[in-house]
């Protein structure tokens, strides 16, 4: 059995579970750490919102988006790991596009720009993504979509 729902904090346990099977060491301490504690701190001003897939009971993947402050209508998608065993299973499409119809329900009747950056940009375009031409040191690609 399989479901996509928004992660609390008693899931975290999973969360660290899947971040650490799936990221390199260096990226958890840099920045993805920083982001899934993020989310469950209150006092942040900058929160990202994480939604997983489960199967069986068992989260195999994660992913989040965060509204921009101070511009509106702008969001973010972070973050996106799968469990290595459960990879090439479609738990990233899937999980872009339950996030872009999350963003568009919260913006249906208004313009916004959602921006993503991914190593992987063949995957974003399948969702009219665009490359700005941002390319950071580490190989993210900048991308950015917009909806109406």
């Amino acid at each position: 059995m399989e479901e996509f729902r928004k992660l609390k904090k008693e899931d975290l346990y999973q969360i660290m579970n899947v971040a650490m099977k799936s990221y390199s060491r260096m990226d958890v301490e840099n920045y993805v750490m920083d982001d899934i504690l993020s989310s469950f701190d209150n006092n942040q001003r900058y929160k990202i919102e994480l939604y997983g897939f489960f199967r069986n009971g068992i989260l195999v993947h994660f992913s989040g988006l965060a509204k921009q402050l101070g511009i509106g209508g702008s969001y973010e998608l972070r973050l996106g790991t799968t469990l290595p065993e459960f990879r090439r299973m479609g738990y990233c499409r899937r999980s872009i596009e339950r996030r872009i119809a999350i963003i568009a329900e919260r913006e249906r009747n208004y313009k916004c720009l959602i921006q993503v950056t991914t190593r992987l940009p063949e995957l974003f375009e399948e969702f009219e993504f665009k490359r700005t031409g941002y390319e950071s040191r580490t190989g993210f690609i900048h991308m950015i979509k917009e909806m109406h």
